[in-house]
């Protein structure tokens, strides 16, 4: 399985600095913050909603949600999982439950360099 998370997410990094100046220059760094601050409070629940999930139906639109959260604020690695898994749910693909504890492992990297990036610019 790892060599498949590495063909999904190849070289993308956990938080993508040309899509946080994208954000930056649009709304200034207070509108990162905001943003940041709503995917730390919402999105590790859809998370773990989808760790619990078994209908292939409810898991698309639970990644869907992800992946357009962490594509939001450029976290790149999350959202190519949460996409490989909601196009694997939306086929009737059952591999897509196996997608699950990756995303959850990229939820934790994603809070770690959100809380980092929160840090540094507080």
């Amino acid at each position: 399985m790892d060599n498949e998370i590495a063909a999904i997410t190849g070289e993308a990094p956990v938080l993508d600095a040309a899509a946080l100046e994208r954000v930056q220059r649009i709304g200034g760094v207070q509108l990162l913050h905001r943003m940041f601050r709503a995917f730390l409070e919402h999105v590790p629940a859809r998370v773990e909603a989808l760790l619990q999930e078994d209908d292939a139906h409810e898991a698309a639109r639970t990644a869907h949600a992800i992946k357009s959260s962490a594509g939001n604020i450029g976290l790149e690695r999350l959202r190519l999982l949460a996409q490989e898994a909601e196009a694997r749910a939306e086929l009737g693909d059952d591999t897509w439950s196996e997608l699950c504890a990756w995303i959850a492992h990229e939820m934790d990297a994603a809070r770690t360099a959100l809380e980092a990036q929160l840090e540094r610019s507080e």
